[in-house]
């Protein structure tokens, strides 16, 4: 599969998850190339901790929606939304990774959202996943612990998919807790 149609196929999943996630309180929106600059802490001569949320998702009351658009993509913007929101702009993380890297995207996914997570102070817990499109990984971060899934493959016939989506959709709904019935930070998937 080429790059584009890996980028395709994670955006119209994500598109689908938007679409079903949302109700008069809040909106799910998808924010792509999310940058996290490295903190003073986590930064190193030999190691660079920034790196980039390829899809950010932001959960925000359909006020705050609006707010996004125009705006640039950084920490100070979900500074100013949680201002202005309190805790209901919730975050949660989509990283994407090639498709024979997904091991190799672990390590960089866990120190991009310990970043981010350090970034905006309020935030001690984070779920996301890791995808190329075919395959994902699903994590729960809880400084400074990372824990993560077995890989799920949506599968020659798309018969994971369902499950996939069904686990963005808790993700979206349930981003900042780390402890879900199906996805839990104590044990695995």
């Amino acid at each position: 599969m080429t790059e584009a149609r890996r980028r395709m196929l994670i955006s119209i999943i994500l598109l689908h998850v938007a679409s079903t996630v949302h109700d008069e309180a809040r909106t799910l929106n998808i924010v792509p190339g999310f940058p996290v600059e490295a903190t003073s802490e986590m930064a190193s001569d030999n190691y660079s901790f920034s790196g980039v949320i390829d899809y950010l998702l932001v959960r925000l009351p359909p006020p705050g929606s609006k707010c996004l658009f125009g705006l640039p993509a950084d920490a100070g913007v979900l500074d100013a939304l949680r201002n202005t929101f309190g805790n209901e702009a919730v975050t949660g993380a989509v990283i994407r990774a090639e498709q024979d890297n997904m091991e190799q995207a672990i390590p960089q996914a866990a120190l991009t959202v310990a970043s981010h997570c350090k970034e905006l102070e309020y935030v001690s817990v984070m779920r996301g996943c890791i995808t190329s499109g075919e395959q994902w990984t699903f994590f729960v971060y809880k400084s400074p612990k990372f824990h993560f899934s077995r890989r799920l493959n949506l599968g020659e016939n798309l018969e994971n998919l369902a499950l996939v989506l069904g686990l963005l959709r808790d993700l979206a709904n349930n981003a900042l807790e780390h402890n879900q019935k199906y996805f839990s930070y104590e044990k695995r998937v």
